[in-house]
């Protein structure tokens, strides 16, 4: 996504910027592009091809939003600038692709652009390390498995029960708490995973707060 903003006043310790900016969130840092030394810093396309870099550079640029935004930018040899997910992060904004539009979440200020497909993701880990040749020749891992395909044999598992099934009373969910667990089970529903049942095998369900809150 890009939008493109006026020129505002220089700022200290950066430079108030009217570059027209590539917002992406694949990308791990934020690129700009000036002609200077090059550094030891490698960054790596998405095909693994290095892209040189030449030291850092603060910059104070002008999105739109009610306020300026200052950052850290990464030099380096890409064709245009670049905000990644760290900027984006830093400053609480939030991309909006179904709108079109870039959200800032403090002040709800959105800024409409255009979306891109063109550019790649830029990562500071290169593809040449073990886990990518390893996640290369089993790539079936990462691919997630669809639910909708059926089995061509006619083979079918089954697990043979006896006796009266072992079972506890039924216990009230909080309402936040069963509000989420609908949710969760409305999707594996959804999706396949599992269905509606009258079984007498069933037990409570336990909820428990992750550490991220979720």
């Amino acid at each position: 996504m890009e939008t493109q903003q006026t020129a505002s006043s220089s700022r200290t310790k950066g430079v108030a910027c009217s570059s027209c900016w590539i917002r992406e969130q694949r990308c791990q840092c934020c690129l700009v592009r000036f002609p200077v030394s090059e550094s030891q810093y490698k960054l790596y396309a998405a095909n693994g091809s290095p892209i040189k870099t030449y030291g850092t550079r603060v910059l104070t640029i002008n999105l739109g939003l009610k306020r300026l935004c200052t950052w850290e930018f990464c030099v380096a040899e890409v064709e245009r600038p670049i905000i990644g997910a760290d900027f984006l992060k830093k400053n609480g904004l939030v991309v909006d692709l179904r709108n079109r539009c870039l959200t800032e979440e403090v002040l709800r200020t959105k800024i409409l652009g255009s979306i891109h497909m063109s550019i790649g993701s830029i990562t500071t880990v290169t593809h040449e390390s073990d886990y990518h040749k390893l996640l290369e020749k089993f790539p079936d891992i990462k691919t997630p498995r669809r639910t909708d395909v059926h089995a061509k044999h006619q083979v079918v598992h089954h697990i043979e029960t006896r006796r009266t099934p072992v079972a506890e009373h039924s216990r009230r969910l909080a309402p936040d708490k069963l509000k989420i667990a609908k949710a969760e089970i409305d999707l594996m529903i959804g999706q396949g995973i599992c269905r509606p049942s009258k079984s007498r095998y069933a037990s409570p369900l336990h909820m428990v707060q992750k550490k991220n809150g979720d």
